[in-house]
């Protein structure tokens, strides 16, 4: 059962709302601010667990572009890959008669889906070292399916610019093909231009 069944809400006024943010962001995104360092990039990789017993986890990497708006208020735009492993059940098809045993076996299914978010992100402390997110999210796979991230993460200055990061999100997804819930871990580099 998707979020979306859980809300009994359809998913193409979603689509549409989240497309709206998306291209919200993205005109956000080339307007100036007063801000120095206001434009930064992102690029980091790390763990992807896929939230079902019978998923094993994978791997992300995420490149992403954002602007600050105020000192604790960042936007930003994510590209993500996630790929992963998942154990699919599988039923053979109902018994001719009553004596046949019935059969279930798992086949092991390689998840590769790749996606875009839109992501706010609110400093808790005035220098910027604890944030937490939040954001809309597509993803790609057979069709796109729109979803929801939440998270928080650290960053640690290395430099005048440049600064280590390390984030957890949750993402949620209106899909049925893969799990409708990951937990990213992500570590990388964010550099201010």
């Amino acid at each position: 059962m998707t979020l979306m069944d859980i809300m009994g809400v359809s998913a193409r006024p979603a689509r549409s709302s989240i497309s709206h943010c998306i291209v919200g962001l993205v005109f956000v995104l080339a307007c100036a601010s007063p801000l120095g360092a206001q434009i930064f990039v992102e690029g980091g990789g790390g763990w992807t667990y896929p939230q079902q017993s019978a998923s094993q986890g994978g791997y992300n990497l995420r490149a992403a572009l954002g602007r600050a708006i105020t000192p604790r208020v960042r936007v930003r735009l994510d590209a993500f890959m996630m790929r992963f492993n998942d154990k699919i059940p599988v039923y053979p098809y109902s018994c001719p008669s009553f004596d046949c045993v019935y059969v279930q076996h798992e086949t092991l299914h390689e998840g590769r889906v790749g996606g875009v978010a839109a992501t706010g992100l609110l400093n808790i402390d005035p220098h910027g070292i604890l944030y937490v997110l939040g954001g809309a999210t597509h993803l790609f796979a057979n069709e796109r399916h729109p979803g929801l991230t939440a998270g928080a993460g650290l960053t640690v200055p290395v430099g005048v610019r440049p600064r280590v990061f390390a984030e957890a999100r949750w993402m949620t997804f209106s899909t049925r093909y893969f799990a409708p819930r990951a937990v990213q871990i992500t570590v990388g580099l964010r550099y201010g231009l």
